[in-house]
């Protein structure tokens, strides 16, 4: 689990910092936009490609981590309880050869 919570902490980490790279160049393209004839700045759209990537990629391996980790538990305890039930029915089962019913002595 702690792998798990690892990657969680990192897919929230990489979509926080997407979502500032985002939110800066948005500013920056609007900035860019209203004086586009007289300033000569740089065109802002990488900057906001950046963002937009980070942002989808942080939440895609968060949504990813989190699935991961529910899969995990549900699978362990799955297997668990499909162990439980095997040791169940032996326990619970006649010997073999022992009075089954339908069958002559």
């Amino acid at each position: 689990m702690a792998a798990v919570r690892a990657l969680l902490a990192l897919g929230g980490t990489v979509a926080a910092l997407g979502a500032v790279v985002l939110v800066w160049g948005v500013r920056q393209q609007v900035a860019w936009s209203d004086c586009q004839v007289r300033c000569l700045g740089h065109n802002p759209w990488p900057v906001t490609a950046l963002g937009i990537a980070l942002l989808v990629g942080g939440a895609f391996l968060a949504a990813w981590a989190a699935a991961s980790g529910h899969a995990d538990r549900v699978l362990q305890l799955e297997a668990s309880e499909a162990g439980a039930g095997a040791h169940r029915r032996e326990a619970d089962a006649p010997e073999r050869g022992a009075n089954r019913p339908g069958r002559p002595e």
